[in-house]
């Protein structure tokens, strides 16, 4: 692999696929999950940021990351049930899995991915409830 001079968008995402494979075998010995989240770079092309989720793993093998315990811990602002996590709902002809929550955002605090490729959105809770599967 040749030397990394200036880091922008294109090095930074070679950069992440990279952390991420080196993460997994960490992640395996700790009983751990480890996440590489956001990153950026600054317009010098010297500098980047990248960010890492750790969490821990329940009994069953399920990651408890903070958008899972947020929404198990706020899910009844929202007229929903902790319980409701991981269950399926339609919105626009499409299948979404709700997987957290970030209450800090007041508009759309509820997150799920689309199944069909699994990118994640944010939703308003009104286009969730009465919707589940």
């Amino acid at each position: 692999m040749p030397k990394i001079t200036c880091i922008d968008c294109g090095a930074a995402r070679i950069l992440k696929e990279r952390m991420e494979e080196a993460l997994k075998p960490i992640g395996e010995e700790f009983e751990l999950d480890l996440k590489l989240g956001n990153y950026s770079w600054e317009k010098t092309g010297e500098n980047a940021t990248f960010k890492i989720e750790v969490a821990t793993l329940g009994e069953s093998g399920e990651v408890k990351s903070r958008t899972v315990l947020d929404f198990q811990d706020c899910a009844w602002r929202w007229g929903l049930e902790p319980t409701d996590l991981n269950r399926k709902f339609i919105f626009r002809d499409e299948y979404y899995e709700l997987i957290g929550a970030k209450p800090r955002s007041y508009k759309f605090p509820l997150l799920a991915k689309l199944c069909r490729n699994e990118k994640v959105y944010k939703f308003h809770p009104d286009s969730v409830k009465g919707k589940l599967i």
